[in-house]
């Protein structure tokens, strides 16, 4: 079995049980960055969010860096969303670039979602 630091299949980390929680990045099993209370918030409005609108997108909210958002897009993931607390702004990263939501709205098109960034941070 992997442990942190010693590189594994994808496929070993896959089946494999992790306690305290880890994450993959480039074949090496590393302790998960669990963020912070602010960023705890926003994923906890954007669910609720979610969940008054009724909707029921594929979404995950998760603290990330730059190399797992290349990570989702290689994937196949189509878009993902930046929440920047501190700036009180929002970003739409795509394969086709970076792009600040300067709407105040964060948006997708397929699916169609939007979310107010007012919403998150209230």
């Amino acid at each position: 079995m992997g442990t942190a630091g010693t590189l594994i299949l994808v496929e070993e980390y896959l089946r494999t049980n992790y306690d305290p929680v880890r994450e993959y990045v480039d074949g090496e099993v590393v302790e998960k960055n669990l963020g912070e209370k602010t960023h705890s918030r926003i994923q906890r409005k954007l669910l609720v969010y979610f969940a008054a609108s009724r909707s029921s997108p594929k979404t995950t909210p998760c603290n990330t860096c730059s190399k797992k958002i290349d990570d989702y897009l290689s994937f196949g993931v189509p878009c993902v969303w930046i929440i920047n607390p501190q700036n009180r702004k929002g970003y739409v990263v795509t394969s086709e670039g970076m792009f600040e939501a300067k709407s105040g709205i964060l948006e997708t098109k397929d699916p169609a979602i939007s979310v107010p960034l007012t919403v998150l941070f209230e």
